[in-house]
């Protein structure tokens, strides 16, 4: 069976079964067809994203989110003279079809174009002392605490890896000299990995002032070290880039039902009863990108955090935007997260790196 067909899917299936699908294809896209693979509609990596952040719910059907009437390309072309309908029109994938209309054929942007990630850094905060898992912290760092007979930062590091990355840096603190120790032995070939200590916990940016001063202008990858997800940081980056921000905040959608019927009210008069509404937030995953110029708001040798920044950066005026995971995502940050991620590590690694 072509590659392309594993991104078929049928319209009775769900926003979550896109995402799935994506995550389990590799594909930042999925085709709605109908039983003769006539072409339905198109969800791509944007669509799933955007619906997130306006709350819609995962078990929404995909004839919600899909676009039923997404540009195509004509069957009998070489790939790459489709190339310039995608650019004329901005697109990332392009569905190529027959005369019945039947899927032959997926065409992507990425097939073509060299990702910008090869010339973009990532910083992982590896220094905080992780007491809310003490005692397992106790002894060893949090970064270096074992997921599948490998050390978190281990994970992360292959994820990063396999996306395109070369250079990163670690900031360390606590048992620092472990974490640096094993960054010496274990970072992946074809990455280098750069230490950046903190005498004193600097908080989450604080450190990052110290890579004002060096002569990269390309955009950094923030990512807090006790976080396992297979997000999509090259989408990331083209979603920070089309929307002009200055500093990208990653986010997930986190749901929360009400275990009561909720009355809405006009002073004493009753207007309508909602029975056990489920309402949707989005969170800080503790993933950002940021334009160099972003660090000179950052102060010297103070305790500075990513929230401070944000909050430094909205009062200047200048663009700060979200960006959805649809991908996997978990924050190990407590012992009951330490014990699921554990219990389903599947879930949140990169195939990549494995399970050995």
């Amino acid at each position: 069976m072509e590659a392309f067909r594993r991104c078929f899917l049928i319209s009775s299936l769900t926003l979550s079964d896109a995402l799935r699908n994506m995550n389990d294809t590799g594909f930042r896209a999925a085709i709605v067809v109908d039983d003769k693979d006539r072409m339905l509609g198109l969800v791509t990596d944007g669509d799933v994203r955007k619906s997130l952040l306006k709350g819609i719910s995962l078990n929404a059907p995909l004839t919600d989110v899909m676009n039923p009437q997404p540009l195509v390309g004509q069957a009998g072309l070489s790939r790459e003279e489709y190339l310039p309908l995608m650019v004329e029109n901005g697109n990332e994938c392009l569905p190529i079809v027959d005369t019945k209309g039947r899927v032959v054929d997926l065409v992507f942007m990425r097939d073509f174009v060299q990702p910008e990630l090869l010339k973009s850094s990532m910083v992982i905060m590896a220094g905080g002392a992780g007491k809310r898992l003490w005692p397992l912290t106790r002894i060893t760092p949090k970064p270096l605490l074992p997921v599948a007979n490998k050390p978190i930062l281990q994970h992360i590091l292959i994820h990063a890896r396999s996306q395109g990355f070369k250079n990163v840096w670690v900031s360390t603190h606590y048992k620092a000299e472990q974490v640096e120790n094993f960054l010496h032995t274990s970072t992946p070939s074809g990455m280098q990995a750069n230490i950046l200590r903190e005498e004193s916990p600097l908080g989450t940016a604080g450190c990052l002032k110290a890579l004002e001063t060096h002569e990269d202008d390309k955009p950094l990858f923030i990512m807090n070290g006790d976080i396992l997800t297979q997000l999509d940081f090259q989408a990331m980056l083209d979603w920070h880039r089309s929307h002009g921000n200055l500093l990208t905040v990653a986010c997930r959608q986190f749901s929360h039902q009400v275990p009561y019927g909720v009355l809405e009210t006009d002073g004493q008069r009753l207007i309508s009863v909602q029975e056990k509404p489920t309402h949707y937030y989005n969170i800080n995953a503790g993933i950002y990108l940021l334009e160099r110029q972003a660090l000179r708001y950052i102060p010297e040798n103070v305790h500075f955090d990513m929230t401070d920044l944000i909050d430094a950066l909205i009062h200047a005026e200048r663009p700060v935007g979200t960006f959805p995971i649809s991908e996997s995502w978990i924050d190990i940050g407590q012992h009951e997260d330490y014990e699921r991620v554990n219990r389903d590590s599947h879930q949140f690694l990169s195939p990549v790196g494995g399970l050995a």
